[in-house]
């Protein structure tokens, strides 16, 4: 009975997405076959394997969704069998968005008439990059500081470089650390987002990107500028403690220079004194419209003894 087998060198590949796994396909005669071999792959499970020597299934065979797919080539795709065994390299091809998980391949040999196959485990791995908030608001003159974080999938490791970029440029982005080394659990970046005081009010994207060879993740994050308001507080003040108006009118021309480049409603309030003989500072707003020149607000403080 003249016959042939089909076997992978390595039954069990492990590799990340957007790369090649190769293993060597090899058939060999029984009982002085001659004839030519057909090879051909096909992905039939995910998160499966195979189990012991005879290839069984650990667990029901199902198909599997849309793209996308892993691609097979073999090199050559027929082999000739002419009593001494022949192989074939397979280059399995993952591409980018597959999902990581343990993947079931079928390799299948036929000369015309008999078919033998072969199973192979491919294991693909994977990291995630997430943040608990994609949408924030922050004032002019504030920072927010957001936790990025990295995620082994299915026993990915590696390292991986963060970069952050903003647009428009106005505020500032900056990650730390900027490269992690990734292994079976989670790690954390910071981002600390920075918004100067004459930054424009509205809508700034910052988009986050991880690299780690050919895997490429990217994460985008909406963030709002909104309108400026401060309230400055004066206390009033005691005979014994009354500042030459001089200094006091300086310090306030200093706090309203600071905030001419946006618009801003700056409202004067009181700290009420604990000594009831001093009269409070009367309380008043007034609103600062962007790109305005600076203008001397008189404050008016009285004390009486």
């Amino acid at each position: 009975f003249q016959d042939y087998t089909v076997t992978a060198t390595s039954g069990q590949i492990s590799s990340t997405v957007e790369t090649n796994a190769t293993t060597t396909i090899t058939t060999s005669a029984i009982n002085g076959y001659n004839g030519n071999v057909t090879l051909s792959a096909t992905q039939i499970c995910t998160n499966c394997s195979a189990g012991g020597q005879g290839g069984g299934v650990r667990e029901p065979l199902r198909l599997i969704g849309p793209a996308p797919q892993l691609s097979f080539k073999f090199n050559p795709s027929t082999v000739i069998l002419a009593g001494s065994p022949g192989q074939a390299n397979l280059t399995i091809t993952i591409p980018l968005g597959l999902t990581s998980g343990n993947y079931l391949v079928n390799v299948t040999a036929f000369d015309g008439t008999n078919t033998h196959s072969t199973l192979i485990s491919l294991t693909v791995t994977d990291y995630s990059l997430t943040t608990p908030n994609t949408s924030l608001t922050i004032s002019p003159g504030q920072n927010s500081t957001q936790t990025i974080t990295l995620q082994s999938l299915n026993g990915f490791q590696g390292n991986v470089t963060l970069s952050a970029s903003i647009s428009p440029a106005e505020p500032t982005a900056a990650l730390s650390p900027s490269t992690i080394l990734l292994a079976a659990n989670a790690r954390m970046s910071n981002l600390t987002i920075t918004v100067p005081l004459n930054t424009q009010p509205g809508n700034y994207t910052i988009t986050i990107q991880a690299q780690s060879g050919t895997i490429t993740h990217t994460l985008t994050l909406t963030v709002t500028v909104s309108n400026g308001s401060t309230t400055i507080f004066a206390k009033t003040l005691n005979n014994h403690e009354i500042l030459p108006l001089a200094v006091l009118t300086a310090t306030l021309i200093i706090i309203l220079a600071v905030f001419q480049a946006n618009s801003h409603n700056v409202t004067f309030r009181n700290r009420r004194p604990q000594d009831r003989n001093a009269t409070s500072v009367r309380a008043s707003s007034r609103k600062i419209t962007g790109r305005q020149a600076v203008r001397i607000y008189p404050l008016c403080i009285r004390a009486r003894q």
